[in-house]
């Protein structure tokens, strides 16, 4: 009998699943890119809130200053800067995943093993 633990495990470290060098190369960019951009995001989810904190007087000075609102612009504009960059990355991926040529290049491990199959650039 298996182990529910045991089972979870083995599909958390993803060990049922036989990727190919090249599904693998995609995972691992995906998720340091996910993993930076989820640092970015909650590095700056902690800085906006406590500007607002200041900014509606929940911390220990009273009355916010003009500085607090300079605070916020500024955060605001980190914001739309790191939405960019999310487009960016998205956009970059299906530009990618649109092209057929694109594809068939990634494939390295038939690239490497039948070469005249391939235009290469």
């Amino acid at each position: 009998e298996l182990n529910m633990d045991d089972e979870w495990d083995e599909f958390e470290g993803k060990d049922w699943i036989e990727m190919t060098f090249e599904l693998q190369s995609v995972d691992a960019v995906l998720s340091s890119v996910i993993k930076m951009l989820a640092d970015d995001s909650l590095n700056l989810r902690k800085k906006i809130f406590n500007v607002m904190e200041e900014l509606r007087g929940d911390s220990t000075s009273s009355v916010p200053g003009d500085h607090v609102q300079e605070q916020l612009r500024i955060l605001k504009d980190r914001v739309r800067e790191m939405e960019g960059r999310v487009e960016g990355f998205v956009r970059a991926m299906n530009l990618i995943l649109d092209d057929e040529e694109d594809m068939a290049l990634m494939n390295l491990s038939r690239l490497i093993s039948n070469p005249e199959r391939f235009i290469q650039p």
